[in-house]
């Protein structure tokens, strides 16, 4: 193929640039078009259009916007500070606030209304709605649009809405003060009044008790309205007129000539529960008998023009007395319908508002009682769980015993050991809190101080959260004592202190109070799960990021969490919960989203209680671990059982096991002589530990019973405990079962063991 010429190559160019240029051409008139097209719609929307670029800080305001402030396009600089610096300061925050959480991706639109200064100096409502529409890598908002909305209009008609329900709904003998327009639609007032006056020709008008009017007038005469209304004195003669006439009368309507050059008026008082709150006015009519000279007279008293007066006065409606006395008595009628449709008003308005109340108290509490099962229901399960993961520790950590047994301390697995005791450790604190949850935790309850046990919760907290943190206390003096665990208050003040320190990553103010409150049956009425009686109060509140309606809801379901994964075991609120309720109080969770959380709990008080010193048990180390004793083991776990054996077998005991109640028994029955100590779980199947040890007791000579268990099967463990020999909780160390197994047998007033039955 032969090479193009130069001049070919030059032509093809030039082709090719032409079809660009023209290209260009084409897209620059599109542009222009979709721009004077933008233009236009920006003039003709009634709507303030905003378009804010974040990254440069510049806003385009459409011409509407600046319109609707008052204010000419070129007057607003494309600025945000614009908005901002004419926003009402009671406003800025929540609307700032909204912009925010655009910005920072919380949200992805938004809607806030707020109050602007119009150029004019007035106070405008504007609706703002927002949107990002483009995002960095990050979620960062780079451009938000939106429209701002002058609703000045719609806030006046809510706010008159909402004054006439509040005075709709007072009791009607609070209502005084209550006037028309807080009754009635002034609008349909108008209509009523117009109908009336074309019907009857005669001028119409409906005034306040001050004199003021309520509707506009209807047919007013060109005399009265144009004429003496103008002049000072024919105005206050009016005025006079119309108080005169609108005065109570239950008899009948007032029917006399007006001061206003002797026409006809008549008047009717609306009322409600006999208190005066309007007057319907008729009149301006003339009979056939008046003549022109007493309005001429009339005219020179007020200083009107008199043949003006008189070319007036003729244009007059004439009606006869009799005919204008029914006309009057028909006003009578209905201004005493008005009073009785008004009487209906605030009692129609009335029954409303109570049976809305009624329904919205019913909602609340049943949600309240939906909720207060849900969590029994998640306390039982939470108890099994607990139980079953109990078992699970015991395994874990005899056989972890058994394999440290007769390791060295230098041995290089007991490093490992003792990370896996760690984890143990984290795990029963787990179940400890689930417990605690269920209320099926053992509980040791004495009369406390609970300042005491808040300044000794305070100085913890104050050892391990951040020091950008303070803490502040506020201790009520002279507080009577409560009835409860030290360990599980302590428990409540550290686990929602720690709540707050976690709403508060960069600092904040967490505030511990106390307070003497008395509860009510309007309290106990409004918050079920409560009861009436003296308490005291415990308040802790933080400064932090707060919670929005649906995560407060859920606060304290266990196993609910906001934190990231392996941050929180979403069991603290919910031991708490489980705490201040084994306590039979309650406890209150006030958040809102940036405003920082107040919870609320009452603990019921004892005014008359002396407190006592707290004892707390421990093991001490054994001196004698080994026996030669015969134990019989009763566990319905396998893997529980295989240990124990192992272990007391390790230390020279002989040991018989059973599976159930029922096994125990049985297995009793035939060695009961030989059998020194029985170790008995108190939650199985079948026969409980409980009823197994009633049993035993009933023998001529009853067993040693050392009792073992997670938790109480009825909610506390001494009461089963107190004729057994001993208790140990599970999950057990091995030193610790060895050591208590001696306490029991080595006992001085322990009876002899063995025996046949009864």
């Amino acid at each position: 193929m032969s090479a193009q010429s130069p001049h070919a190559e030059l032509r093809q160019r030039i082709a090719e640039l032409e079809q660009a240029e023209a290209a260009h051409r084409e897209t620059e008139a599109a542009l222009r078009a979709s721009n004077e097209r933008f233009q236009l719609a920006m003039q003709v929307c009634q709507e303030g259009v905003w378009d804010w670029d974040i990254v440069t800080d510049v806003v385009y305001y459409s011409p509407a916007y600046a319109t609707m402030l008052g204010y000419d396009p070129q007057e607003l600089p494309d600025r945000v500070d614009v908005w901002e610096g004419l926003m009402h300061p009671d406003d800025k925050q929540a609307a700032l606030r909204a912009n925010r959480d655009c910005i920072e991706n919380r949200c992805q639109e938004f809607t806030v209304e707020f109050r602007m200064r119009s150029k004019q100096g007035q106070w405008l409502w504007i609706l703002g709605r927002g949107k990002a529409v483009s995002r960095d890598g990050d979620g960062r908002a780079l451009r938000l649009v939106g429209t701002h909305t002058d609703i000045s209009e719609r806030k006046r008609m809510e706010e008159a809405l909402e004054k006439r329900i509040i005075a709709l709904t007072r009791p009607v003998s609070q209502n005084t003060s209550i006037a028309i327009d807080e009754l009635f639609d002034v609008e349909a007032l108008q209509r009523f009044q117009d109908e009336f006056a074309a019907a009857t020709n005669v001028a119409s008008l409906i005034i306040f008790p001050d004199g003021s009017p309520v509707t506009q007038p209807s047919n007013f005469t060109r005399l009265c309205n144009d004429i003496i209304r103008r002049t000072e004195k024919g105005c206050a003669n009016c005025h006079k007129s119309g108080m005169l006439l609108g005065a109570p009368h239950p008899e009948g309507p007032i029917v006399q000539p007006c001061l206003s050059g002797g026409l006809w008026d008549a008047g009717a008082s609306i009322t409600l529960c006999g208190q005066h709150i309007a007057s319907w006015l008729v009149g301006q009519v003339r009979d056939a008998g008046q003549t022109e000279e007493g309005i001429r007279a009339y005219a020179r008293e007020i200083g009107a023009d008199e043949q003006e007066c008189v070319d007036a006065f003729y244009e007059v409606p004439v009606m006869s007395h009799n005919q204008f006395q029914k006309i009057a008595q028909a006003l009578f009628t209905m201004a005493n319908q008005l009073s009785s449709m008004a009487y209906q008003n605030v009692q129609q308005a009335r029954f409303i508002t109570e049976r809305q109340d009624a329904e919205a108290e019913q909602e609340k509490l049943q949600a309240q009682l939906t909720q207060a099962k849900k969590m029994e229901s998640v306390g039982i399960l939470a108890g099994g769980l607990a139980h079953d993961f109990n078992n699970l520790l015991h395994a874990i950590r005899g056989n972890l015993d058994l394999l440290g047994h007769n390791k060295p301390e230098a041995h290089p697995d007991q490093q490992r050991l003792a990370t896996i005791r760690s984890s143990i450790r984290r795990a029963e604190r787990l179940v400890q809190q689930l417990l605690l949850f269920s209320r099926k935790a053992d509980s040791r309850k004495q009369n406390q101080d609970i300042n005491q046990v808040v300044q000794e919760s305070a100085r913890m907290l104050e050892s391990s959260i951040p020091k950008m943190i303070e803490i502040e206390l506020t201790l009520g003096q002279g507080l009577p004592l409560v009835y409860a665990d030290i360990v599980q208050v302590e428990q409540v003040v550290l686990n929602l202190g720690r709540n707050a320190e976690s709403a508060m990553p960069q600092g904040g103010r967490l505030t511990i109070e106390t307070h003497y409150a008395e509860l009510d049956e309007e309290f106990v009425r409004m918050h079920p799960g409560s009861k009436t009686g003296p308490h005291v109060l415990l308040i802790i509140s933080d400064t932090g990021h707060g919670m929005d309606e649906e995560t407060r809801a859920r606060a304290f379901e266990p196993f609910f969490t906001t934190k990231e994964v392996g941050q929180g075991s979403g069991l603290g609120l919910a031991s708490v919960y489980g705490i201040v309720k084994s306590h039979e109080g309650y406890i209150q969770c006030d958040s809102e989203k940036g405003q920082g959380t107040t919870f609320r709990v009452y603990w019921p008080a004892n005014p008359d209680a002396e407190t006592k010193p707290v004892r707390k048990n421990r093991w001490e180390s054994p001196s004698k671990i080994e026996g030669s004793e015969t134990v019989l083991v009763v566990d319905d776990e396998d893997v529980i059982l295989e240990i124990t054996v192992e272990i007391l077998e390790m230390h020279g005991y002989t040991v018989l096991t059973a599976r159930s109640g029922e096994e125990a028994l049985s297995l009793y029955a035939e060695n009961g002589h030989t059998v020194d100590l029985v170790i008995l779980d108190l939650n199985m199947p079948g026969m409980g530990g409980a009823q197994c040890l009633q049993h035993l007791q009933q023998y001529h000579h009853p067993p040693r019973v050392l009792l073992a268990s997670g938790y109480s099967a009825h909610g506390s463990v001494q009461e089963v405990a107190r004729s057994a020999a001993g208790f140990i909780p599970k999950p057990y160390h091995l030193t610790e079962l060895l050591a208590k197994i001696r306490e029991v047998l080595d006992r001085d007033t322990q009876e002899p063991t063995g025996g046949n039955p009864l």
